[in-house]
């Protein structure tokens, strides 16, 4: 069992709707932790509405500021700042299940970076194919589909010799700890199935032929590196 304690980062940009029921989900995660310290800290990224205003309307949450611009700068800041020495990173619309701090102070023992399964709040068919569909993708023993930023962990020893997250892109920041993590020793590396947590599709659903506008983003990031460069960042 890691002793060292747990930090939950959660980057936020604009996310005053669906950030309440994000702190609301780990918060009551924290209640299945036994003598293990833990924190939560909400990283503020430049938002415009009551993100900040609605973290601070909880208990046992601390909330920091990021002035640089980014999901990965945001969640790097979060890891400078945390006390933990075992990272987990949520993203502010996402709702994990309450076995979940438990389930990754376990997995630290054996594990150094790993992911875990997401599933969408909206209950389409194409949401549940897409979201269905990258579950099987990222079983797949290749370093570029180890990419889920929304609900992963990273010992903090291993965060800073892999330099955190990628701050200057703005898709697949997240490679630069899950994909290089999982090059580095695959043994160390966990895609676990067993918890799921639930995220906001918003993304696509907002824009016309989102889900396959997103596809190909994610394609083109792949095949063409620099088109990383550049996405819609009005949320976190």
């Amino acid at each position: 069992m890691n002793s060292d304690g747990l930090s939950v980062i959660i980057p936020a940009r604009n996310e005053e709707r669906l950030l309440r029921q994000t702190l609301t989900s780990v918060l009551a995660a924290t209640e299945h932790m036994i003598d293990i310290p833990w924190e939560v800290l909400v990283v503020d990224n430049n938002s415009e509405d009551g993100t900040r205003e609605t973290a601070e309307s909880f208990l046992n949450v601390r909330v920091i500021s990021c002035k640089t611009s980014g999901a990965g700068a945001a969640r790097n800041e979060g890891a400078r700042q945390a006390k933990g020495d075992l990272f987990l990173f949520v993203d502010a619309d996402t709702r994990i299940p309450p076995e979940s701090l438990q389930r990754v102070n376990e997995l630290s023992s054996r594990y150094d970076v790993g992911m875990f399964d997401l599933r969408g709040m909206e209950s389409s068919l194409v949401a549940r194919m897409w979201w269905v569909h990258f579950s099987w993708v990222r079983m797949l023993p290749i370093p570029a589909v180890k990419a889920m930023s929304a609900f992963m962990f990273c010992r903090r020893t291993v965060f800073e010799e892999l330099g955190g997250f990628d701050e200057q892109v703005r898709i697949g920041e997240e490679w630069a700890v899950l994909a290089n993590g999982y090059r580095r020793n695959r043994k160390a590396f966990i895609y676990d199935r067993s918890l799921t947590a639930w995220t906001s599709g918003r993304r696509m659903e907002q824009q016309r032929l989102g889900y396959l506008r997103t596809y190909l983003r994610y394609l083109a990031a792949v095949v063409y590196p620099p088109s990383r460069s550049s996405y819609p960042d009005h949320f976190r």
